[in-house]
Order: C-alpha cells, then structure tokens, then sequence
C-alpha cells in the first residue's frame, strides 16, 4: 500500500495494527485522527467521536486536498459539513496548529521522516452548542468584540481522551489574533476602523450593553513589537495578558494604522474608489503578507516594516494625486521629512535608480544654471541602439563599420535588402535592392572630426518583405548565435538552421547553420594549438586549487627542432585519490576508450566502486595508443597515488583485457588477482559456439559460488559441446578469473563484469570528442557536479545502509521468510534447510555462509537471515561496514576544487608544446563504433536480417550470395606472352624531342594560371551567349530543324529495315542449302 495514491488509503482502527508501523521509506509516515466530536474552549477539552488511522502516507503528495479526501474517506457524510482542521506532531501534547491552506499542510509534514506520527483534529463547529453564538458576533458592526483567537498567544485547549485511551491530555496553547497590517480591510468585516482587539477561547453571545462599553484601552499592540507578558506558569490560562500600551507607542502605531481622521473623509474619494471595487487589478483585499507563515509566527522585522512604510507612502501619495469631481488636485501627503513636493530643498538625483559606472552619464546632465544641456545632433551607441536601430538626419556614427552594422541589423529586423552604392571609410549610400523603392540613406565625414553624420534619410518603404535576406550571412550569424551555441553545443544542424530562421525572421539554409556552428564551436575550442600550448598551465592551475592532484605530461622530443610535441597526460585529482582512500573497497576497473576529436589517441581510465555500489572514478590519462609501454606508464603512477603496497597483494583488478594491459599488470602487480569481463568473455565464446543454450550454460557457470556447483555446471557444458568444456579449460582463461567459485572473500565483491568503466566511458561520451584541455575540463566539470549532487542525495537518507545494499538485504529478507527454515544447535553455528532440500550451515561469529553468497558480498544471504531471525538479532548488525552510509560520506566528503578558467591561468616560462602530428585518413571521419550483431537495435515493426553470414547457392561458400559470386571465384590463369624487344629511340632524325624518365614538366607560375583562368571565362561566356542566340531564333528556323529531324529519322529507319531484309534472305539462302 506504500505509495498508493489519496484514493486507495484505506482508514483503520488502533485495535487492527499497532499505532506507529516500521517505515522504511524516509516520506512515509502515519496520521492520527479524531473525529466526530468538537473541541469546548470553555471546558478545554475534546468531547465525543472516534479514532482513526491512515498509514504509509507519502509527504510529497499532502496537500489540503487530499486532507479533504481522508476525512471524506473516513466518513462520507462529513462532506458539506462544516469542519475546523487542527494539527500536532508527535502527540497530544505538542501545541496544535490551524490549517486553512497548503502552506500549512507542508508546515505539517515538515518533521518527516524524524517524527512518523502527526494528529489531525476534526472540530465539527455543527456539534458545537455555542456555534451560532460565534456567529452572531461577527454580524453586525456595532458587536464589534474585544477577542478572537489567535496562533501567536497561549490560550488553553485540553484535547479529552476518549474512553478507550487510558492516555491522559494535556492543555494545548491556541491563540489566533487578527492583524490589520496582514489584511489592511478587516475593519470593513469587523467594523472596528482598522483597530486590533484582545482574543479569547470563550464562544458566547455578548450582550449589546457589554458590546457598547468596549473602548480603545482593549487595543492590542502589534505581535511583532510588543509580545504577550505570559509566563511558563499560565500555560493553559484562557486569557492572555499584554503589557499596557503607552500613548507614544500608540502614536507610533498610529502612523501606519488608519483612522477614522484619516485621509478617507472626502464623500467623492470614497465613491470614486466603490466604482473601481469591482477591478481584479485593483483588488485591495490583496496583501501577500496573508501567505507568508513567517510573517504570522514571527511578526513583522524591521525590513518588512521599513518596505510597508514605503509601499503605504506610495499608496499615499497616489490617493494624493486623486481628481475631484471639479478637476482640481488635492495633496494630501508629504514627505517624510516633512517638504512639500515643490520645496526647494527637495535633492535634485535620483535615491533609487541605479547608475553602472561604465555608462558615460553619471547623474542628470546640466550646466551650472540647472539648465537641460541636450545635444543638436543624436548619437548612435552600438551598446544600446544596435538591438533597435534607428535613423534621422543628423545622426552621428563613429565609424562606417559601424553604420553598415547598423543598417544590416534594420534591413534583417524589416526583412528589405539594401545595397550598398559608395560604402568607404568617408562616404555611405545605401538605397533599397527594390524597384521604386524610395528609400536612401547617404552619410559623410564630418569637417574635422573622424565621425559620419547621416546628410540624408528618406525612411520610408514601398516594397514587399523578403524571405530569403541576402544580409543574413554567415558572420553575422556567429556574431549573434555563439553564445546560445555555446549553452547547448549539442543541438543538431536542422534544429539550430530552424531556430535562427525564427529568430531573424528570414530563411537560414542548412549550410549556413552548418558553417555558423562549426566556427562558433572552433571560437568556443579556442585555437588547435594554443589548446596544447597551455597544457603546463593547466596543470599548475589544478595544483594550485588542489595540492593533492597529481598531473603528469610526457612529450615527445625526437623531432628536427628538438620542440616538445604532445604525446601523453595522466591526471588525478585530489579529491577522486583521497576519497577512493577513505572509504572504497580494493577493486579497480582498467578499460580504454577511444577519443574522436582530429587527433585520435585513447582514453585511459581506472574506476572503482563506492560504498552504494556505484562508480568513482580515480584517475584518466589521454595517450597515443593502448600499448605496453602506455599501461606501464599510467599504471606506475597509479600505483604511487593509490600507494599500493606488496606488489598488489589484496589488490583486485577487473578488465576487458587491453592491448597490453595483462603484461604490464603482471610486471608491477604480479600478486594482485585479475578478473575478466564475462560480458567480454561471451562475445569471443558466441563467435565459436552459438546459441542461447550455450549462453545460459556460460553465465551459470560463470555464477556458481561454490565449487561443487561449477563443477556441476561445466559437466552439463561437458554435455552439451566437449569443445566448448575444453575451451572453458583453457590454461590461457582460468577459472580464477571468471567464476565467482574461485574468487576471494576479503574483497566484499563479487562483480563479474567491467560496466564500472563503461559506464564512465559512456558518460562521457560527448567530452570524448573535443581536444585536450576541453576534454579534461569536460570531466572535471561532470565529477564535481556528479560528487556534490550524490553527497546531497545522500545526506537525507536517514538508513544506515546505503539504498542499493539495502535493497539486496530487503530481498533477501522476503525470500527468507519463504524459502528457509532454522534449526538452532545451542551455538551460532545453525543449520538452514531451504524448500527444496538442500541443508546449509551459517555461523554467526564468523559471518559466513556454506553457499558462499554472504563470504563475497558482506551482505547476509536468505539463510543468513533465517539464522539471524531466529536468534532474534537485526540483520542490518550483519552488514559489511563497506556498505555503511557513515563509509559512503566520507568518500563524498572530499569534494573537487573549483578552477579558473583559461584567461586567468598563470602563463609557464617553459616551451609551448605543439600539437601531435595530425595523419589524416581517407573518407569522412568515423565517429561510431562499428557495433556486433549482438548490440545492433532496429527501428520499426519488422526485425531484418540476423543471420551471420550469407550461403551462396552456387557455389556453396559461405560469406557472399549468387549475385556477388563471380568476385569470388579464382583468377583465370593467362596464356604465356612473347615479349617484344622494343626499338629504343635514340632521337636521331626525330622531329619530337624526348625526355628522360621519369621527369615532370614544371609547374606553372601564378600568372599562367590567371591567364588560364581569364581564357576558361571568356570561353564559358562565349557558350552561354552562343546558347542564348540559339534560343531566341525565329519560329521559322524551328520549324525547319523540326522537318530535317523528321527527314533524317526516317532515312535511318529505312536504312535499317534494309539491312535487317538482307540479313533474312541470308538466313534463308542458307537454310535451304543445308536441307539439300
């Protein structure tokens, strides 16, 4: 029922379950409520009703209407009553809150998941005898009370135990005040001018005598600068007592409270304000202090006060400024120093508008007569005007660049096209590409000054919009559209051509978006070369913010000008080395991965397992290729960072085995255990010996945790193919390396597959494919992000265990209970039959198992728990300290250093490292792996071709089909050849000069090639002219082509049943002879 929705909870009595259930989930929680009676102020207690229960609750999901749905839920006939909600936590006796919203409902689930238990009262103000009192009281304006109820005081409600609970109650203090400055119109309702009176729990009628007799002594002050004189002792107490009220502090109330001598006394004003009553702009029951729980609990500080004042003088003065019905202005309010609004003395700046000191006027420009000193001529600014531009005669630019700028950004926004007649740095004309288009727009230098003044601007257009805007151009683009390239770099070509179409309201092709990112992401990349120049000082940025990380570049110096050349970089932070000490098991994961930017190179990562299971990433490199040589390097200093002692010994490592990678793991750790990927394992034993059958008999064997179960397991793939048992047996793969059967137990392990590092590569598949720097600030960036969001996460989770741990214990608790059965012994060594037979001994001093399952992981398997059970022990006691929350926290506790960007590194006095050499291959560069059948996914309905591999029917070979079988069929074997001594030339009486072989002529100069290309031209325009003559011929010298075609088709159709009637006769010439 955990996580059913508002509908599906079901109320139950405290006979059915006990009060309070053993949640683990950290939202759930259980709600107590007392229903069908009322609360008696005067009594203080609760009187009549029952108790009901709703369990596994989900905080997330409370608001006030699912309140609603459990009271409907509990009784149907308590819809269309009228119900006060009250709430406590955690008992009784905890003081009881009004809920009127959903702020409140969220006031109420707050202390979730520390107090699991929240009473909810149903005060039926029907079953209430002194109900219509209250009411009355509020009716009619000359009643107006000197109390009410309110929150922030203590006036006393008992909660009576009903008769089945022997528990007894004690008093809750329930006050509720109501606060003009939280509604300013309550003396519309109350009548009693804007006034706030004293509260009291008693509801009955007052008679009108006593109505009369109430006077300004019953004011209260506000809760925020005068609180109640309560003490500890008066708990309980039905009234509440404050300090009396002086009259300088009822003047200081006086000046935010209205009165009845207040600015309202105008009869027209009061109209004037009853006829826009009906606006919802204009809505004076509005104050969003109404919503503000704080501002109820607390009162109002010092800030609140200080911005109400201003508002209410503001308020003030626009009611000031309120025409009477003869068209005159009343002022009414003034400052707050007493001035007049016309007083000389008023300060001439602006208190309020900010000013950035960039900006060129600082203040209101004047001369020292206070006169306006406005300029002649208006000015462009490219800062503020070249989102908008607009033009007048007489506008000044400081530059020509800037004024064709100005009129590309308007011709784009209004979709015309302009040329350009002069545009030098002295001169601009521009006029409409149109026909009789009258606009133009001619500017100069102006005499003396290196400034262009618009001489003459005729603005108006007579043409059409454009779609496709020869403005829009490429530089343009990037100038507009790099920084939103840069937020999502991501976004596919097609998507960015639509999104700037709609942008500038014109057409972007596809080319054109294509060009625009690819030079907004080079402008993002920075330069090829400056990337690896700053690789030093990249480095000793990371030092710097992290003392701890270890960086190591190696370049390559065997090159003509001895210059460094990059060639590998191995980084660990400090915070990924320290927390892999402080709370990871000794399990690395080893893989490499290819990187996609021009230079090629690999990735190589180490990866390992934190206390929820979960990848932390220890250390990267980028390097050449996967080699020998390039494991020992990056593992070297792995193991200096890790200090890894022994030669490895207790040290586990799981890969996919690289290129290189199990030579140099047996030259520095020699005594460390490898394991192999089984998921890696399967797809070279597919290749051999295919099936699902023989898959499923892998992975048993593979999963076996004893030795007698993989023994049993390899008989049947004995069985089922003698190769594949002997290929399993293969000394080059042993057992040690795949099946858990042979694993160690100290480890607390017992993964079978490299998805550590897989994962890792996959996460950061798009880093993958920019350069060195981008690519290492990529993964820097997702670890620092990815270890703050996890120690947040984290840090509510209120078990002791982390979640994935703690979901293996809660499955094998289930199966537990069903599947096993305890037998103690006297000691902590008890035997476990399961259902099916099979009898296992646990021993609880040794936390270990017979079937081996709790000796790999460190969490109890189901006959561990039976046996835990049964000694009336908790399981969680039995857990692995390396599954801990407590563990986990202080892995994520060591956090990455934020950095620097680039413009702020400390250049290195040290060479600059030049890029790789860059070899490029033929074709378009490959940015996917070529993927095995086993991973290819199809789209659509039908599944397409599985088969491995093709049968030709012809000849019988597998790997093509009977189209493609000539390409494989084998070389004819050729005839033997004469050769021929060829005549030499020895040039003698030649007219054609030779050449020796293998000599090229020269190339050509750069003016034969310009000459080459003016004669290519004129002979492209002499076609196209030839062309263009030949169209416009007169329809005469058409007809006549026409007429010569038709005679010349029917001559070659003649032509051709002459000779096929000859080639007839001769067949027939020559059958009659062969019958003679």
């Amino acid at each position: 029922m955990a996580g059913a929705p508002i509908e599906e909870w079901i109320p139950r009595t405290q006979s059915e379950a006990e009060e309070i259930p053993n949640y683990v989930h950290p939202d759930y929680f259980t709600i107590k409520v007392y229903h069908g009676g009322y609360i008696v102020h005067t009594e203080n207690k609760y009187v009549g009703g029952t108790i009901s229960y709703y369990d596994n609750v989900d905080k997330d999901r409370m608001s006030l209407t699912e309140v609603d749905g459990m009271v409907r839920g509990i009784n149907p006939k308590y819809a269309g009553t009228r119900i006060d909600y009250w709430f406590s936590i955690g008992s009784e006796d905890d003081a009881m809150t009004k809920i009127s919203n959903d702020q409140d409902v969220i006031t109420m689930c707050c202390m979730v998941p520390e107090v699991r238990l929240v009473i909810l009262y149903l005060d039926h103000l029907e079953l209430d005898p002194n109900y219509e009192g209250l009411e009355d009281l509020f009716m009619y304006e000359e009643q107006a009370p000197g109390w009410g109820f309110s929150q922030a005081g203590s006036s006393g409600v008992v909660i009576e135990e009903l008769p089945e609970s022997p528990k007894k109650k004690s008093s809750v203090k329930i006050e509720e005040l109501p606060d003009p400055r939280r509604n300013p119109h309550v003396e519309d309702r109350l009548g009693c001018k804007a006034r706030r009176f004293k509260v009291c729990a008693q509801r009955q009628k007052l008679k009108p005598s006593e109505l009369k007799n109430l006077d300004s002594e019953d004011e209260v002050p506000t809760q925020a600068s005068r609180g109640p004189t309560t003490k500890a002792t008066d708990k309980g107490k039905n009234k509440v007592e404050f300090e009396p009220v002086s009259e300088e502090e009822d003047t200081e109330d006086d000046g935010w409270v209205q009165e009845d001598d207040g600015v309202f006394e105008d009869d027209d004003a009061e109209d004037e304000e009853e006829a826009f009553s009906d606006d919802d702009s204009c809505d004076d029951d509005y104050n969003p202090a109404m919503e503000d729980d704080e501002y109820a609990a607390y009162g109002v500080d010092d800030d609140f006060l200080f911005d109400w004042l201003t508002e209410e003088e503001g308020g003030a003065a626009q009611v000031a400024g309120t025409s009477r019905a003869d068209g005159s202005n009343v002022e009414v309010m003034e400052n707050q120093n007493g001035s007049n609004a016309n007083d000389p003395c008023e300060d001439n700046e602006d208190m309020f508008e900010a000013v950035d000191s960039d900006e060129e006027g600082i203040g209101h420009e004047a001369n020292s007569d206070d006169e306006a000193v406005e300029p002649r001529f208006a000015e462009f600014n490219p800062k503020t005007d070249m989102s908008n531009p607009q033009f007048c005669k007489g506008m000044k630019f400081a530059s020509a660049k800037i004024l064709r700028a100005a009129v590309r950004e308007r011709a784009i926004q209004k979709g015309w096209e302009p040329v350009f007649l002069k545009s030098d740095r002295l001169r601009v004309r521009v006029i409409c590409k149109a026909n009789d288009c009258p606009f133009e727009l001619f500017a100069s230098k102006m005499q003396h000054e290196d400034t262009l003044m618009i001489k003459t601007y005729h603005g108006g257009h007579t043409c059409a919009r454009v779609c496709e805007n020869s403005m829009v151009r490429t530089p343009y683009l990037i100038e507009r559209f790099a920084e939103q390239i840069k937020l999502n770099p991501d976004i596919s070509t097609e998507s960015l051509a639509q999104t700037m179409s709609a942008a500038v309201r014109a057409k972007v092709s596809f080319q054109q978006a294509y060009r625009t990112k690819r030079a907004a992401l080079k402008l993002l990349e920075r330069s090829i070369k400056e990337q690896f120049a700053r690789v030093r000082d990249y480095a000793e940025e990371l030092k710097r913010v992290d003392p701890h990380t270890t960086v190591d570049i190696k370049c390559d110096l065997n090159n003509p000008q001895h210059a460094p050349v990059f060639k590998r970089m191995y980084i660990c932070l400090g915070a990924l080395k320290m927390g892999f000490r402080a709370g990871c098991r000794p399990i690395l994961g080893l893989d490499g991965c290819h990187l996609k930017s021009a230079y090629g190179g690999q990735l190589l990562t180490v990866v390992g397992l934190d206390a929820n299971n979960t990848t932390w990433v220890i250390a990267y490199a980028m390097v050449e290729m996967e080699s020998k040589d390039s494991w020992l390097w990056f593992l070297r200093l792995l193991v200096d960072d890790l200090d890894i002692r022994g030669d490895g010994n207790g040290w586990t490592i799981i890969s996919d085995k690289q290129k290189g990678l199990i030579p140099a793991c047996e030259e520095l750790l020699p005594l460390a255990d490898h394991r192999f990927c089984v998921r890696h394992m399967w797809t070279n034993f597919n290749k051999l010996y295919p099936g699902k059958v023989m898959k499923d008999q892998l992975w048993a064997c593979a999963k076996s945790t004893t030795m007698a179960y993989f023994w049993k397991e390899m008989v049947l793939m004995k069985q089922l193919d003698p190769n594949a048992y002997d290929w399993l047996n293969d000394p080059r793969r042993p057992a040690k390396q795949w099946s858990r059967s042979h694993f160690g137990t100290t480890l607390k392990c017992d993964v079978l597959l490299n998805n550590l590092c897989e994962s890792f590569n996959a996460f950061i598949l798009p880093s993958r494919a920019k350069l060195v720097i981008s690519c290492f600030e990529d993964i820097r960036i997702k670890m620092m992000k990815r270890i703050a969001m996890r120690k947040d996460k984290m840090s509510k989770v209120v078990d002791t265990i982390c979640p994935k741990p703690r979901e293996i214990l809660e499955k094998n608790k289930v199966k537990a209970a069903t599947d096993c059965i305890p037998y103690g012994s006297g000691s902590p060594q008890i035997e476990v039959e399961s259902i099916g037979g099979s009898r296992y001994i646990v021993d609880l001093s040794r936390r270990t198992c017979v079937c081996r399952r709790w000796d790999l992981t460190g969490i109890p398997c189901k006959h561990a728990i039976a046996a835990i059970n049964f000694m009336r022990h908790k399981p969680e006691d039995y857990v692995d300290a390396c599954y801990l929350t407590s563990t986990y926290m202080a892995t994520y506790s060591n956090t990455v250093k934020p950095a620097n960007g680039m413009d702020l590194w400390k250049q290195s006095d040290e060479p600059a490292i030049l890029p790789p050499q860059y070899n490029r291959q033929p074709g378009r560069p490959r940015t996917k792996r070529i993927k095995d059948a086993s991973e290819k996914e199809t789209d659509g309905p039908k599944l397409g071709r599985v088969q491995k591999s093709l049968k030709c029917s012809n000849c019988g070979v597998l790997g093509h089909n009977v189209t493609t079988c000539h390409r494989h069929l084998p070389p004819k074997t050729k005839a033997p050849t004469v050769s021929k001594k060829r005549k030499l030339n020895s040039g003698e009486g030649s007219s054609v000069p030779t050449k020796a072989k293998g000599t090229k002529q020269p190339p050509k100069t750069k003016n034969e090639l310009r000459e080459k290309a003016k004669l290519r031209a004129a002979k492209l325009k002499k076609k196209r002219e030839e062309k263009k003559a030949a169209a416009n011929a007169s329809g005469a010298r058409a007809a006549t082509s026409k007429s010569k075609a038709a005679a010349g088709t029917s001559k070659v159709k003649a032509a051709a049943s002459a000779t096929g009637s000859t080639r007839s006769s001769v067949r027939i010439r020559q059958n009659a002879k062969a019958g003679k």
